[in-house]
């Protein structure tokens, strides 16, 4: 008995288990789905409170896809400890993001399972331009889109696991964010 409670101790420190579990859906299905879409600067965080775990972050828009600009955004966790079981995330000033978010309750917020993509201008500036590039194509035919199914091709960033894409052969797409007819 003592051998069985020992083995079952060891094995549960063993697992990771995380309470926190997303979906994530495609680029294009989170932009057609958004209010805003954009790439933010967080300029300051403030405001925790304890008992919700959440707290706000100033932000000012370096470029905006879709929607309005807005200034205050919600955040789930606390500031420097947030917890990634409970789907929290910690953001600090002068990092920037890719964010493609909805409002609720009149407020705009983000937590770990938001549609987010950490996002440096400087070294990216090639990758905002496509982004433009591929969000007009995506505004222009969304009416088209009903009915259709977006993917996401991840694999070269994921050797374990494999998109559906991956059953086309010889495909290597040439940019992280594209759209692709396949007949």
């Amino acid at each position: 008995m003592k051998k069985l409670f020992s083995l079952l101790f060891l094995t549960l420190c063993i697992i990771t288990i995380s309470a926190c579990r997303c979906k994530t859906d495609p680029l294009a299905e989170n932009y057609l789905a958004a209010d805003v879409a954009g790439i933010i600067r967080i300029m300051k965080v403030y405001g925790e409170n304890t008992d919700q775990r959440t707290y706000k972050a100033d932000i000012k828009f370096e470029k905006i896809y879709k929607g309005k600009a807005f200034k205050i955004l919600n955040v789930r966790g606390l500031i420097g400890n947030s917890y990634s079981g409970a789907c929290e995330i910690d953001v600090k000033p002068g990092e920037t993001y890719l964010i493609l978010l909805n409002k609720y309750n009149g407020e705009y917020s983000i937590s770990s399972c938001s549609p987010k993509y950490r996002f440096d201008m400087k070294k990216e500036k090639a990758t905002a331009i496509s982004l433009g590039k591929t969000f007009a194509y995506l505004d222009k035919n969304k009416f088209k889109f009903i009915g259709f199914e977006f993917t996401t091709c991840f694999d070269e960033l994921q050797k374990g696991d494999r998109s559906d894409l991956s059953a086309i052969k010889n495909f290597s797409p040439k940019n992280p964010f594209a759209i692709y007819k396949v007949k």
